[in-house]
Formats: C-alpha cells, structure tokens, sequence
C-alpha cells in the first residue's frame, strides 16, 4: 500500500479472527464482511475484551 509518500509492505487481518488481547502496529489493514479499516503508520491497534478494535496514535 502507498502510505507515507512511500510504497509499503502491510499485513492484512480478518477481523474474526483477532482475539481479545491482540496488538500490531500499522500500516495495516483489517477486514470484514462489511468494513475495511486502515491502521495508519503512526498508529497502533488492540482488540480489547469486548472484541473492539481500538486504535492509538503513537
């Protein structure tokens, strides 16, 4: 994906399969059957206990 003027490699997650607890760092992108979401370069990512995706800025 081009993030950051620059071409770069980035994992892509499934949403149903993040489990509570999970953690990576962008750039990423997680899917779903009905969203895509983007994780920035700058920003990290955790599924929290209720299974949301929760996105921090670094």
């Amino acid at each position: 994906m081009f993030v950051a003027d620059a071409w770069r490699e980035a994992p892509v997650y499934a949403r149903g399969r993040l489990q509570p607890g999970d953690r990576f760092q962008g750039p990423a992108l997680v899917t779903e059957y009905s969203a895509t979401t983007f994780v920035p370069h700058d920003f990290s990512a955790r599924i929290d206990g209720f299974r949301n995706l929760l996105l921090h800025q670094e």
